[in-house]
């Protein structure tokens, strides 16, 4: 039943027309909240120097580090269902099946 919801509402989002505005929208308030709790005042760590402290066994959970792994596993789960011609509605099958998940990643 809850699938169902989470595949309605995926859904719906395909046919999204003021995705555009939402997408504007949440970056100026990112931009927003960032200035406001000053936590734009790092450098961030490039994601495969994250990845090769991981490695190593001598990975800090800082912002910075955090962040810089947020993008690529953020972009990989956008493109994900993109690059494998996944429609919204089946994701919700697709995580119930974690064996197939496994082979393909």
């Amino acid at each position: 039943m809850n699938a169902q919801r989470i595949g309605r509402f995926l859904s719906l989002l395909e046919h999204f027309r003021l995705l555009p505005i939402l997408v504007g929208v949440s970056m100026a308030a990112g931009i927003a909240i960032g200035k406001v709790l000053s936590i734009a005042d790092f450098s961030l760590t490039p994601p495969i120097d994250a990845l090769k402290s991981i490695a190593g066994g001598a990975f800090e959970p800082s912002v910075p580090n955090l962040i810089s792994l947020g993008v690529p596993i953020g972009l990989f789960a956008m493109m994900y269902p993109a690059m494998t011609n996944v429609r919204l509605g089946e994701v919700g099958n697709a995580i119930r099946a974690p064996r197939q998940l496994a082979v393909v990643l």
